[in-house]
């Protein structure tokens, strides 16, 4: 790992956001070890999520809410982020009338 982190390091961050599961840090551990190019991928996804997410909330402010959110993500079903976000705006122009 480019941070030189040991499965006790791993563990110590781990449990910073209430996953304390040996087994499952040692899982995560292992696959960063053997493969760390796997999950930069999922992060990048999440991090494009959290974009979406926030710019959702900018732009519907009070007609936002987490449920709306993730119902219009399962309704527009799996796109690149671009054409989601267009065709997120469409679910909010939608919801209003």
């Amino acid at each position: 790992h480019y941070e030189g982190w040991d499965f006790d390091d791993t563990l110590t961050f781990w449990n910073n956001f209430g996953i304390g599961n040996e087994t499952v840090v040692q899982e995560i551990y292992d696959l960063i070890v053997q493969e760390p190019a796997h999950y930069l991928k999922y992060y990048v996804g999440y991090i494009q999520f959290e974009e979406l997410k926030e710019y959702a909330m900018a732009k519907y402010l009070v007609r936002y809410d987490d449920i709306s959110f993730h119902k219009a993500l399962l309704e527009i079903g799996p796109a690149p982020f671009d054409i989601i976000k267009e065709y997120l705006d469409e679910y909010y122009e939608g919801a209003t009338q």
